[in-house]
């Protein structure tokens, strides 16, 4: 795809919820090699993540009502800009929600573990 396809296809929705974490990364920046959460609400909403897995560098990067593409999409950002050393994802019900099949859902999953693959192995 072409970048002009890119931005035309860019789920501009969650611009705002992506650059407030990009300013909070530049103003302190989170530790590399850590666990990054993402997903939707369910992660967005999870405020005591750092309680619940003491001792674990654990990173939210939920953005509520997001679907897997929009991880996807958003996954340079989110994800492999942080080199994690695992990566937890809870997403999907947003997708059956709006409408779409199952295989779907798996396909976008399928795109999200590849590219977390091909950037770290």
């Amino acid at each position: 795809m072409s970048l002009l396809g890119d931005l035309l296809s860019a789920p501009v929705k969650w611009t705002e919820a992506i650059d407030a974490y990009t300013t909070a990364d530049a103003e302190q920046p989170p530790a590399r090699g850590g666990v990054v959460f993402i997903g939707s609400s369910s992660i967005r909403k999870w405020t005591t993540l750092s309680q619940d897995f003491p001792g674990l560098p654990v990173l939210n990067r939920g953005f509520g009502g997001s679907e897997l593409a929009d991880s996807v999409f958003y996954a340079d950002r989110i994800i492999l800009s942080y080199q994690p050393r695992n990566v937890v994802v809870y997403a999907g019900d947003n997708d059956i929600k709006a409408g779409k099949s199952p295989e779907t859902v798996a396909a976008d999953f399928k795109a999200l573990r590849t590219k977390n693959h091909a950037a770290l192995p």
